[in-house]
């Protein structure tokens, strides 16, 4: 009772003082010296035992004064990213007494630096008393010595050699509890020794690294393993959607490991997010000249598709990948965006996504970010039941500003109406949210009156002078045009347009594209593309732009004119 009184895990249990402790020893052992008078015909049998019993206790004892004259003061949090990594047992090597010490030092080194880890090097620690024993000290009593350190985490394990054979096995314990949160346990050939410790390092990472998928290591189990934290810091960020941070330490990642595919893959990914194809574009070049498991290499050429804009292809090799591997949560994630951003040739667009995105949080409940278009897709229909629970988780786990803002004016669009809505607010504010939540909205005819307003305080508020600012406005522009035809107003958009003209020098290309779906504003298309006839010759030579010059085409071919039409093509293949 005093041993364990002595050794428990809340402060309140133990003792206060060690000469509390003494005192308690020192009764207890007034008891067992009263038991042992009680019968001198048992007397010898009693030495005998007394003697073994005293060598175990006095062992027990100085290792429990010693962990507890170094026990923390108070209740202090701890560091769950310090990791306090003890000497292994080592068994069946005639290095016994180093390979211990060696495997921790590695260790140590393996886990210091990756990504916020720390490790905290028991064996200078340990008084020369506690050296030996250590190995055979209780979850408790490292605990109770890693708790004196401020370390969260503590790892403990063992070298078992038999012959040629290895076995290397690691636990990693929570100090607060006192109990195993990961578990390794890798076998092979003797002289691979340290690359199996480095194995059961990288398999550890993921529990002591919380937030990527459960199985996100697997088939990476040799990697650097500050690769790897960076990976799993990576998913864990891109899990929470937020592809800034996401994106950079899959650069990390990769840096530190260049043959590491899966995050070149996942790199492409939060590129794609973060809108630079280019480095997207890099990063699956890196993954496609990898030796790569056959899932792997299909999401590689899935991606490459679908940064490409081939819908159909990109599904195929989604669905492929799938095959190989139905519990592929990220193939089935990445199908929905196909069907979200492509559409491809068969089905509805909506459903299929939908489809894709429920079996991908199926395989991996925890990762919000695929809760972005479920939403969306909800709001949409206008079922706000289903979209408020997904939203609020969606937000718990505090995504992007430019995401969350989206999904929060589609739900205000929902909730309120149109007209409700405070869309000269939102542009001064937040105009890119808006614009990509008015490109939502709009989709499939849903809310044109919600996207119509966003897209005309779009241009008539954001007014700033940059790039971005150019692209809000040109999007909002092609949006504000599709709406105003769509419900029936092309009077409308032709006005918005040559007002976008006249204020921005550019825009009337527009009037040649739309100019076949309405009348009105293929009357207007007419007059651009005559301007242009004598500004550039009767053939369009002379004009210098060459997407204005397909679009010119495209009208002179509504027109009926083949002849013009196949001209501008052979100059465009010039």
């Amino acid at each position: 009772d005093t041993l364990t009184r002595a050794l428990a895990m809340s402060p309140a249990d133990r003792f206060q003082s060690a000469r509390e402790f003494a005192e308690a020893l020192e009764a207890a052992s007034h008891v067992s010296s009263a038991y042992a008078a009680t019968d001198t015909a048992w007397r010898p049998v009693v030495r005998r035992r007394s003697v073994l019993w005293s060598a175990v206790a006095v062992a027990t004892v100085s290792v429990a004064l010693l962990l507890w004259k170094l026990s923390p003061a108070g209740g202090a949090a701890l560091d769950p990213n310090r990791v306090m990594v003890f000497p292994l047992a080592a068994t069946g090597s005639r290095h016994e007494a180093t390979l211990g010490e060696d495997a921790a030092t590695m260790i140590g080194s393996a886990l210091d630096g990756a990504g916020p880890l720390r490790s905290i090097d028991a064996w200078p620690l340990l008084d020369p008393a506690l050296r030996d024993t250590i190995r055979k000290v209780t979850g408790p009593m490292a605990a109770r010595f890693a708790g004196a350190h401020n370390s969260g985490r503590y790892v403990t394990g063992k070298i078992v050699v038999s012959g040629d054979s290895v076995l290397v096995l690691l636990d990693v314990w929570d100090t607060d509890s006192a109990a195993v949160i990961a578990r390794a346990q890798v076998a092979g050939m003797g002289t691979e020794l340290w690359r199996l410790t480095l194995r059961a390092v990288s398999e550890i990472l993921p529990r002591v690294i919380p937030g990527s998928a459960r199985n996100a290591t697997s088939g990476w189990e040799d990697r650097n393993p500050a690769a790897i934290a960076s990976f799993l810091l990576g998913e864990s960020a891109f899990r929470r959607g937020q592809f800034a941070e996401a994106l950079d330490r899959y650069r990390e990642a990769v840096g530190k490991d260049s043959l590491f595919g899966l995050a070149a893959i996942r790199g492409a990914q939060a590129a794609t997010w973060k809108h630079q194809p280019e480095e997207a574009a890099s990063f699956v070049k890196v993954a496609a000249r990898l030796n790569l498991a056959k899932r792997y290499v299909h999401l590689t050429r899935a991606y490459g598709a679908y940064l490409g804009g081939h819908a159909d292809s990109a599904a195929a090799e989604l669905r492929s990948a799938i095959a190989e591997d139905p519990g592929m949560a990220v193939a089935w994630a990445q199908l929905g965006e196909v069907y979200t951003h492509l559409l491809p040739t068969a089905g509805s667009p909506d459903e299929l996504a939908e489809d894709a995105f429920t079996r991908a949080l199926a395989l991996d409940s925890s990762a919000t970010n695929v809760l972005f278009h479920p939403i969306q897709i909800a709001l949409r229909r206008g079922n706000l039941a289903h979209a408020e629970p997904m939203l609020q988780r969606f937000l718990a786990a505090r995504p992007e500003t430019t995401l969350a803002r989206n999904v929060e004016i589609m739900a205000a669009c929902v909730r309120q109406g149109a007209s409700k809505v405070r869309w000269d607010e939102h542009a001064r504010t937040r105009p890119l949210p808006l614009v990509n939540a008015a490109y939502s909205l709009a989709a499939g005819g849903a809310h044109l009156s919600c996207a119509r307003g966003a897209f005309q305080q779009i241009l008539a508020l954001d007014t700033a002078n940059n790039v971005d600012a150019d692209g809000r406005r040109w999007a909002a522009l092609i949006g504000l045009l599709g709406t105003s035809i769509a419900q029936g107003r092309p009077r409308e958009a032709v006005d918005a347009i040559d007002a976008f003209s006249a204020r921005w020098q550019y825009g009337t290309s527009l009037l040649l594209l739309a100019g076949p779906f309405d009348p009105i504003v293929g009357a207007r298309a007419r007059q651009v593309a005559r301007a242009d006839s004598v500004r550039y010759g009767s053939a369009f030579a002379a004009l210098p732009y060459n997407f204005r010059l397909w679009e010119v085409g495209q009208w002179k071919l509504h027109e009926g004119d083949v002849v013009l039409s196949e001209t501008i093509a052979r100059s465009l293949d010039e």
